[in-house]
């Protein structure tokens, strides 16, 4: 049961993900993936998370709350995770 996130703000930290969807069931596990900020472009830097969460309900429950949610400023993305064959 893993959950993608994405335009997560740059200095989030895994903990502040586990709070948020613990609100939503039982987080089995976070792994924050974040880019450096581009001085050149003066972008901030940015992030994505996995989240898994216990039950495939627990999960949809997070996922329709979280999912275009605005959270620290930005504009969240929350879709269940499809690993990519090949």
């Amino acid at each position: 049961m893993s959950i993608f996130v994405d335009n997560l703000p740059g200095d989030v930290t895994q903990d502040d993900l586990k709070t948020i969807f613990a609100e939503h069931g039982t987080v089995t596990g976070v792994l924050k993936i974040s880019t450096p900020a581009d001085i050149e472009t003066e972008e901030e830097p940015r992030a994505s998370a996995y989240v898994n969460m216990s039950t495939d309900v627990e999960e949809r429950d997070a996922i329709s709350v979280i999912d275009q949610s605005v959270w620290m400023g930005k504009t969240l993305k929350a879709r269940k995770f499809k690993p990519r064959r090949g």
